[in-house]
This record gives structure tokens, sequence and C-alpha cells, in this order.
């Protein structure tokens, strides 16, 4: 049995029951995070929780009983529930209470954590690149939305159904100014003359806590990123805290080198077993 922690109560996940007016599934009215966790307990949570305080504070959500002492709690007893008291993966996703249309009742809101398991807290080296285009097909706007994970996917959604069906493993997403932003699950780094890029958030990227740990790691400059100018990159990486990072190979016809990339792969797995 897997357990969840669903609207205050712990719950069996194949019994769980989301009622028809869940404004989750009606308007994609929330937000979600997704978490690593090392021995039961999420890596970074601060800069998970910063960037959950700000996804709520944009949606208008009163959640005063979620504070970052009870979802570390919380998460750490469903990790324990559930066994995955090594390495897991969770999933914390805020709906606005049921209630109206598109003008809701109130501004309070239901919670959900998940939890699966993963083989290990370190990240594992990917050792066949990506090979990556660009989707052009929707732009992703640049606003207040723009750099949480809220329950709006489409535009991943829809760039993940393209990569596939062009036989690639990924899709960088363009903002509406024609720059690249990111990838479908993830952030873009680029390094040139062994200077390590990523593009800001001005550019309506998400704020990853990959992205946030690695600027913190290295010695990272943000910079808008046009495609000529990843072209011309020497190496090229996406990261996210799901899959950690994921080098390049090949960009339309470019091939990328990974040496560097791969240094920073093996701090990263240091900063991991060195957090506390």
């Amino acid at each position: 049995m897997t357990t969840v922690w669903y609207n205050g109560e712990w719950a069996n996940a194949d019994n769980l029951r989301i009622t028809s007016d869940n404004r989750g599934l009606l308007y994609g009215d929330g937000l979600f995070e997704t978490m690593r966790c090392k021995n039961g307990k999420p890596l970074f949570l601060d800069l998970h929780f910063e960037r959950l305080k700000h996804g709520l504070s944009v949606l208008k959500l009163k959640t005063e009983n979620i504070t970052k002492e009870f979802l570390e709690n919380k998460i750490a007893e469903l990790n324990k529930r559930n066994s995955h008291q090594f390495g897991s993966r969770i999933r914390l996703v805020i709906t606005r209470n049921p209630g109206a249309t598109y003008s809701p009742n109130e501004n309070t809101a239901t919670l959900l954590i998940t939890s699966q398991p993963c083989d290990d807290y370190r990240f594992s080296w990917p050792e066949s690149g990506l090979q990556v285009d660009v989707y052009s097909e929707i732009k992703k706007p640049i606003n207040a939305l723009s750099s949480f994970k809220n329950c709006n996917s489409l535009i991943y959604i829809l760039a993940s159904v393209d990569y596939k069906n062009k036989n690639l493993n990924d899709q960088l997403i363009l903002n509406e100014r024609n720059e690249i932003c990111e990838g479908t699950s993830s952030n873009i780094f680029w390094i040139k003359n062994n200077q390590t890029y990523t593009t800001p958030l001005t550019a309506g990227c998400v704020n990853g806590v990959l992205r946030q740990v690695l600027i913190n790691l290295l010695n990272v400059q943000e910079k808008s990123l046009s495609e000529k100018e990843l072209i011309e990159a020497d190496e090229a990486f996406l990261s996210n805290m799901g899959t950690g990072i994921r080098w390049i190979r090949l960009f339309r016809n470019k091939e990328f080198t990974h040496s560097v990339t791969k240094e920073i792969f093996n701090l990263l797995n240091k900063k991991l077993e060195a957090y506390e």
C-alpha cells in the first residue's frame, strides 16, 4: 500500500478520492513542487519553500498552516510510511478549494503530497547525450506565472509530444522574444570558453531549485540565449531536481562535448553527499 497526505490526513493512494469539482482538475488552479530526498529528508527545502511561497502569493492562495517545518515533518513521515528512507522523489500539489467557476468563492487550499522511491539520492550520469531542437509552435509568455510550477503545463506537454514525434530527447522552449528560455522540464546552461551561463528569470524560465544550487556552486553568469549563441557554445546541459544534469550532445547539426559538464556533475554529487 502506498500512502499519501491529502486534505489534512493520511490516505491510501489507491483509495484517494479527487472530487469532480476540484479546481486543479477543472481550471488548473494551483501549483506544484517536485523534491528529491536524502535519508527521508528533502534536499534544499529552503529553496523549494521560497519558490512555493512566491507562487502561493501570485495565485492569492491562503495557506498559513503550511510552514517549512510542517512540510519537513510530513515529508519525513510520508517517506517512513512508504519505506522510502534512502532516496525518494516528492510531489507536492496545492489547489484552490472547490467552488464557483472562474471567480472562486474562497482562496483557501488543499494540499496533496505523494512520494516515489528512487535508487539513490545522488544523480546518475547519462552516458548518452541528448538530441534537442527548438519548439516554435507556441511561445512562453513572460509574466508573474513564469517562474514557478503552476498546474497549467500545456506548453511543456505539447513540446514533449512534438519532440517524441521527431525522435528527439527534448525541446527547448522559446519565450515571446524568440529567446531560448528553458527545456520542457528543466533549465538550460551552456559553456563558452570555460564560462558557464544560464538564462535569467527575466527571460521567462522557471526558477529551478537545481538552477539556484548551480548558480551558488559555480561562477554562473545569467544572460539571454539565442539559437545562434547556443550553436556557438562549447557545451550545453539541462538541469532539474528529478533527473539532475543531462548533457546535450546534438542541437540541430551542432555536436557538443561534455568534459566541463561532467566536472560540474561530479561537483554537484559531492554537494549532495555533504548535504545534512
